[in-house]
C-alpha cells in the first residue's frame, strides 16, 4: 500500500511517521494549542477507525475540545490561522493570504467590534467588506485574490467542522466586469524612455525592467529565476517552480532563448554578485542585508510591485512621457505581446513563448517548437524592432523591414 502523508478525518489530522506509525493531531480550543497523540494501529484501515471514533467523542464533546460549543466555536482569528495552517499553498502565498486575512480583521475591528467568532460571522458582513472593496476601484482580480482567505476558510470550516458551520460564501459572488477594457501598451518610445531612464537612475530594478520587456514574462516569473535557471551556453532562461513561486500553468512552466542585450545584462547581475551559487536567486529582494537570512533573498509580491511602479512613476516625471506615470507594470507582457503581433511572429510560436496554451489540439499535441525557432520568430523579432526604433523607420514599413531582415539572416 503506498504511504498516505496526511489525511483529515472529521476534526482530527492522521498523519504517518517516518517509522511507518500514525499518530493523529488536533486543534483545542480551550488550550489553544494542538494536542498529538501516537495510534496503536497496524494499518492504515485501523488508524482511520481509531481517528474517525476520536474524531466523533470530540465532536460529542468527550475530548479536549469540551468547551468548543458553548464558546459558540472558533474565533475568526482562529479560523484563518488554522485554514492558512493546513493549506498547500506555496510560502510566499500563504503570507499574501495572512496580511490579507489581518486587513478583514482590522476592518471587523473598527466597524464590527463585537463580531469575534466564526459562527456568528454572516454573509453580509463579507458583503459590506468586499463593496469596501470595490468603491476602491480594484482590478476584479485584485478583489479575488483579497477575499480569498476569507473563501478558503470558509471551505475549510465547512469541511471540517460540519455540525458547526456551513460555507458562507456559498452566494457570494464577485461583481466580473461589464464590458471588456481595451488592453493598455506602451509605445516603443516609452519603452526606450524608461529602459534609458532606468539604467541611468534605478539600476537595481533596470535588469528586471529589461527581461520583462524583452521577454515578455510574468514579473514573478522574472523576480523567482535562479542562477541554474540561466543557461549562458544557449542564451537560454528557464522558468520552473521553485520555493517560492509556482508557474501559473503547465505551460507556462519553459525554457525560452532570450536577446543577447537582456543575456548580457545577466551575466553582468552574476558576475558583480557577493553571493553564489545555483539554487541562488539572480535579482536580490532590495531589502537591508544587515542580517544573514536577508542576503540573497528573492523579492516578495508587494515589494516588487512598489519597486517597479515607484521606477514607471519616475520615468514619467523625468522624461515627460506622461503614460508611465501611471501604466501598470505587468501590462509589459501585453506591450509585448503587442508589438511581436504587429511585427508578424507566428502566434503558435508567440504562445509557446509567453506561456500560454495552444489554441489548437493539433499545435498541443503534434506541433513542435524548437528553441531555434523560437530565438528566430521572437528575440530576432524584438531586436530588430528596437533597431527600427533607433533607425527612425516609419511604423508602416517596420514589418516589412523585419520580414526582410530575417529573410537576410
Amino acid at each position: 500500500m503506498p504511504k498516505i502523508n496526511e489525511k483529515r478525518i472529521g476534526l482530527v489530522l492522521l498523519k504517518q511517521t517516518s517509522d511507518g506509525g500514525w499518530r493523529v493531531a488536533w486543534w483545542s480550543s480551550e488550550d489553544k494549542k494542538y494536542y498529538r497523540r501516537v495510534l496503536p494501529a497496524a494499518n492504515y484501515e485501523q488508524a482511520r477507525k481509531m481517528a474517525n471514533e476520536l474524531s466523533t467523542e470530540l465532536a460529542e464533546r468527550k475530548g479536549f475540545l469540551p468547551t468548543l460549543k458553548s464558546r459558540r466555536g472558533h474565533t475568526i482569528q482562529e479560523a484563518i490561522t488554522m485554514a492558512l495552517r493546513f493549506s498547500r499553498a506555496q510560502i510566499i502565498t500563504k503570507l499574501d493570504y495572512k496580511r490579507d486575512g489581518d486587513r478583514f480583521l482590522k476592518y471587523l475591528f473598527e466597524n464590527n467590534p463585537g463580531l469575534q467568532r466564526w459562527g456568528d460571522l454572516k454573509p453580509f458582513h463579507i458583503e459590506e467588506y468586499l463593496r469596501r472593496l470595490e468603491a476602491k476601484s480594484l482590478a476584479y482580480d485584485t478583489l479575488k485574490h483579497k477575499i480569498q482567505p476569507l473563501r478558503m476558510t470558509s471551505i475549510f470550516m465547512a469541511n471540517n467542522f460540519p455540525e458547526l458551520y456551513h460555507d458562507i460564501f456559498r452566494r457570494i459572488q464577485l461583481m466580473k466586469p461589464q464590458k471588456r477594457v481595451t488592453p493598455q501598451t506602451l509605445s516603443i518610445d516609452d519603452l526606450t524612455a524608461l529602459l534609458e531612464h532606468a539604467r541611468e537612475h534605478n539600476k537595481e530594478v533596470y535588469p528586471l525592467l529589461m527581461l520583462l520587456s524583452m521577454t515578455g514574462a510574468r514579473v514573478l516569473e522574472v523576480a523567482h529565476l535562479r542562477e541554474c535557471d540561466l543557461n549562458l551556453e544557449l542564451a537560454t532562461i528557464r522558468i520552473t517552480q521553485t520555493e517560492n513561486h509556482s508557474p501559473k500553468t503547465i505551460n507556462s512552466d519553459r525554457e525560452i532563448p532570450i536577446p543577447q542585450e537582456a543575456l548580457d545584462v545577466l551575466k553582468s547581475i552574476m558576475l558583480s554578485r557577493k553571493i553564489q551559487g545555483g539554487l541562488t536567486y539572480l535579482f536580490d529582494s532590495g531589502r537591508r542585508a544587515d542580517k544573514e537570512e536577508n542576503q540573497g533573498a528573492p523579492w516578495s509580491r508587494s515589494g516588487i510591485c512598489h519597486a517597479l511602479k515607484r521606477a514607471f512613476s519616475q520615468a514619467g516625471r523625468d522624461t515627460g512621457h506622461e503614460m508611465l506615470k501611471t501604466f501598470p507594470p505587468r501590462r509589459l507582457r501585453a506591450t509585448f505581446i503587442t508589438h511581436l503581433t504587429r511585427a508578424g511572429a507566428p502566434e503558435y510560436i508567440l504562445q509557446r513563448y509567453v506561456g500560454h496554451s495552444p489554441s489548437s489540439m493539433m499545435r498541443e499535441h503534434y506541433l513542435e517548437v524548437s528553441i531555434e525557432d523560437m530565438r528566430r520568430e521572437i528575440c530576432e523579432r524584438m531586436e530588430l524592432i528596437f533597431q527600427a526604433k533607433n533607425s527612425e523607420i516609419n511604423r508602416p514599413l517596420l514589418t516589412q523591414y523585419l520580414h526582410s531582415a530575417i529573410a537576410a539572416h
